[in-house]
């Protein structure tokens, strides 16, 4: 079974479950439906866990002569506008150069962390498939600050990349 069919049909039987109940006034027919969400779950985070098999920490060997494999898992930093409550938009797009990192089942970039001046401020997981190579976070950001992402392909290790937002 693939993962996409797993799941499809794990989020159906968390509505499922959620739906019953709530419109249940007990808790015990749901049993068997709570223990088969769990199991599927499970299965979920294992074939994850097997899928992610570097978490070697790699950095770019001659920055004169960057390779098109270290292009491809460089995070790319760009910033938008700020919103009326003055967070700036920073896009993370994964690849550089025109290069960009795979987004598939067995290929993808499993989580990103974003720090400011050295502190962490957002970590996420992410789940296989399409859209785990482009990110946009919020942060609130000043002149000078020091914009940093770490990010882990499941396959080729943990790349950073940092900037100066101005």
């Amino acid at each position: 079974m693939s993962i996409k069919k797993i799941l499809f049909g794990t989020s159906v039987m968390l509505v499922t479950v959620f739906s019953l109940n709530s419109c249940c006034e007990h808790g015990d027919e749901n049993t068997d439906v709570v223990a088969d969400t769990v199991q599927k779950t499970e299965i979920i985070k294992k074939i994850r866990e097997e899928l992610i098999i570097n978490r070697d920490t790699i950095t770019i060997s001659d920055y004169n002569n960057v390779t098109d494999f270290e292009n491809k898992h460089t995070p790319d930093i760009t910033f938008g506008e700020k919103d009326e409550k003055g967070y700036v938009v920073i896009n993370v797009l994964v690849g550089s150069a025109g290069i960009v990192h795979p987004s598939v089942e067995e290929h993808w970039i499993d989580f990103m962390t974003l720090f400011i001046n050295g502190e962490q401020y957002k970590h996420i997981e992410i789940q296989n498939g399409e859209g785990s190579n482009k990110q946009d976070f919020f942060a609130p950001l000043k002149n000078g600050d020091v914009v940093k992402i770490v990010l882990g392909c499941n396959i080729h290790g943990i790349w950073e990349s940092s900037v100066h937002y101005e």
